[in-house]
């Protein structure tokens, strides 16, 4: 591993006083950190909220009927099951800083959804700050499904350093993800995405029906697939071979008032050091790996014993799912693939789609902080491969 410059800038926790439900609460989440982030040029802000059952996304900071239908979805899909929801939405966002502040789309705002009758939520801020400059790309989208971007993405890395790229989707109707290298992933993301948010529920229970059968449907999914994902950076974009990265469109006719033009957002942040390891797995279960995550990290051998490592898987259908233990590992991916599976078809795209291939954990005195456990998910897989990078905690 190579050591090079400190890139982890700012760490904040602090308390929100939140209801229940899907909650718009963008400038609540950025203000108590708003007079660090104005002093930061470029840079990665990410976010996690800590309490079980609780999750964080971007969507449309407009409409209050999107957040109850966002919430009365999630029912439909996972009943009472606060953790699951947790799970699958997701507990942490990673956003691009430019110019001392976070780039989101016009109608875009950060959620915090509450499942449960969690009264205080704990967020934890992370800033990596860069000097390299970020940047955005746009692709239009022109048909509602999953467009490969690999190459565009791979353009934004640069080519002699080590580290992260981070990307943002600047629209609350379309989705980025990271999936297997296949046309056939391409088509089974846009049939299973369709059944795991049918748009009969338009007529069901939707409120969000202004702008078309496709619109509040396309809300769902991009909470459910995500706008955002980060990507390891070693002599260029260092993805595996059967990934690729997708820019995922939900409406048939585009976005309110840009069409199928579709802009992304990126950011390039330098790592400490940085190294790939491989593990033998069980297939077609969670394995934990939070052992083998402190090994991992102890043979980096750091100069720094402070910091943030992110773990970035290297395969289309390998995924992570932090902090939970078996038994709630056994119920998510229960409850998952009976979403995911119409009649006698999985669509193992879509569900390697709600997790994510790379997360973020703490590391604090030599010790990195997997909480109640680290697993990785593989499908059929019997072995994977992961790129760990750290970001060390500057001293100043």
């Amino acid at each position: 591993s190579v050591e090079s410059a400190h890139s982890l800038t700012y760490q904040k926790e602090y308390p929100l006083q939140v209801s229940g439900g899907c909650l718009l609460l963008h400038d609540q989440v950025l203000g108590p950190i708003s007079p660090v982030l104005k002093k930061v040029s470029h840079g990665v802000l990410h976010l996690s909220v800590l309490e079980e059952g609780t999750s964080l996304t971007l969507n449309e900071n407009c409409d209050p009927t999107v957040r109850s239908d966002m919430k009365r979805a999630m029912t439909e899909l996972f009943g009472d099951s606060d953790d699951i929801k947790g799970a699958v939405v997701g507990s942490s966002l990673d956003l691009v800083i430019s110019n001392g502040h976070i780039v989101t789309g016009t109608w875009q705002g950060i959620y915090v959804c509450v499942w449960g009758t969690t009264k205080t939520v704990t967020i934890r801020a992370t800033i990596l700050s860069s000097p390299i400059k970020g940047g955005k790309f746009s692709r239009d989208a022109n048909y509602r499904g999953a467009h490969d971007i690999t190459q565009t993405i791979a353009d934004c890395a640069p080519p002699k350093k080590q580290g992260i790229l981070t990307c943002v989707l600047q629209h609350t109707s379309a989705s980025i993800t990271i999936n297997q290298h296949s046309k056939e992933c391409e088509r089974n993301l846009e049939t299973g995405v369709n059944y795991l948010v049918p748009e009969k529920w338009n007529n069901m229970f939707f409120e969000h029906t202004y702008e078309g059968p496709d619109d509040m449907p396309g809300h769902m999914k991009s909470t459910l697939i995500g706008a955002h994902f980060t990507l390891p950076v070693v002599n260029g974009l260092n993805m595996g071979e059967e990934q690729k990265t997708y820019l995922f469109e939900h409406r048939n006719t585009g976005g309110w008032g840009g069409g199928h033009h579709r802009k992304v957002a990126f950011q390039f942040i330098e790592s400490s050091s940085s190294q790939p390891f491989q593990r033998q797995m069980e297939a077609k279960v969670w394995n934990n790996i939070s052992t083998d995550i402190a090994k991992w990290f102890s043979a980096m051998k750091t100069q720094s014993s402070d910091g943030v490592i992110y773990l970035c898987s290297l395969h289309g259908d390998t995924v992570f799912l932090p902090n939970c233990d078996k038994d709630q590992c056994t119920q998510i991916t229960k409850s998952v693939t009976k979403v995911t599976t119409s009649k006698n078809q999985h669509f193992s795209e879509i569900f390697s789609s709600l997790f994510r291939s790379t997360i973020m954990l703490e590391v604090s005195n030599g010790v990195v902080n997997v909480g109640k456990g680290v697993n990785v998910w593989g499908g059929q897989r019997k072995a994977f491969e992961v790129m760990m990078l750290f970001f060390s905690k500057n001293s100043e």
